[in-house]
């Protein structure tokens, strides 16, 4: 995600949409990254016995919640990317 979000800001800086969703995908991928190692301190790597606490199940929904927004992200951007590139038939 990093590369794609990097390769949209310097490719095609003359296309405002790709650019700017080139940004958001960097900065949600920052986040997502956040968020899961906070959710992997939460939860933890061992199955702990009983009930999840709230805070558990806030920040791995959160982190589930952020990736599926990550996921709109990149197809928004290889939607705009299509649009913004002529077929190589019409040069």
């Amino acid at each position: 995600a990093v590369f794609v979000g990097m390769r949209a800001l310097t490719l095609y800086e003359d296309a405002p949409r790709i650019k700017k969703t080139g940004v958001a995908i960097l900065g949600i991928t920052g986040f997502q990254f956040l968020l899961g190692f906070a959710a992997l301190a939460a939860v933890g790597v061992e199955p702990s016995p009983g009930e999840p606490t709230s805070s558990d199940l806030w920040m791995t929904t959160l982190h589930q919640a952020v990736g599926a927004v990550l996921v709109a992200h990149a197809v928004m951007l290889y939607a705009w990317t299509r649009r913004a590139i002529e077929p190589a038939g019409d040069r």
